[in-house]
Formats: structure tokens, C-alpha cells, sequence
């Protein structure tokens, strides 16, 4: 199911990819498949993201950012607020995006993840020149 998705959502059929990832989460949560879960969140919130419904996938990336906090999955944390910054960036809401950017950044610096904390110095730059052009 979440393969189905993922290749509705790279062909940009996001309802249909919705579909097929609200049904795989409800799987993952059944059987207690954490990872799957994960997966499953992510690509709900890209694809929400995609189709302009921000707060839906506003509100996917918090429930994956707790998750990764329940399993101690620190970097699934970070990824996931780096997403819900890209979220925020593609609804307009600069100074969330760079909140979370920055709050992902710091976690990548500590974990040692420095192709992601350049990626995040990128987000963040580019966020303030689109928040100071308002």
C-alpha cells in the first residue's frame, strides 16, 4: 500500500496517494509496525502539502515528530521538523519554517549530520529573504 502511494504521489495523483497511506497507517497502527507508521506519516504530509491542505499536514509531521520522540528516534525527529518546515515555507509562514529549520538544524549539528545541518543553513537563509520580502 505504501508503495501504491508513493508512486501516485510521484505521479501527482495526491488524492489517490492519500488514500492508499491513510490505509497503510491503518494497517502500521494495528500491528503495531512503528516504522510503518513513520513512513506512512511522512508521505501523508508530503502529500497533503502538495495539495495546499497545510494544517493536515501540519498536523501529520506533529504526530511523526512524536512518534520519533516515543522510539528515541532523534534524527527521525529532526527529519520530520525539517519537513513540517517545508510545510510552512510552502504555506507562506516564514517564521514557523525557520523556527523548525532551526530547531532541526541544531539536532543535525549535535548528531553529526553535516551535509543536513548545511542543508537546513540553506532552508533557513532562504526562509528569511522570503519572510524580509513581505
Amino acid at each position: 500500500l505504501i508503495a501504491l502511494g508513493e508512486v501516485y504521489l510521484k505521479l501527482e495523483h495526491h488524492d489517490r496517494a492519500v488514500g492508499y497511506f491513510k490505509e497503510a497507517l491503518d494497517f502500521a497502527r494495528r500491528y503495531s509496525d512503528p516504522h510503518s507508521e513513520n513512513t506512512c506519516l511522512g508521505n501523508l504530509a508530503m502529500a497533503n502539502t502538495a495539495r495546499g491542505h497545510y494544517s493536515q499536514a501540519v498536523q501529520y509531521h506533529q504526530d511523526a515528530i512524536q512518534l520519533m520522540r516515543q522510539l528515541r528516534s532523534i534524527v527521525g525527529e529532526a527529519d520530520h521538523l525539517a519537513g513540517l518546515g517545508m510545510t510552512y515555507l510552502s504555506a507562506g509562514d516564514y517564521q514557523s519554517a525557520i523556527d523548525c529549520f532551526e530547531e532541526a538544524r541544531a539536532i543535525y549539528d549535535v548528531q553529526g549530520v553535516d551535509r543536513l545541518v548545511v542543508d537546513m543553513d540553506v532552508h533557513i537563509e532562504r526562509s528569511r529573504r522570503d519572510l524580509n520580502q513581505e
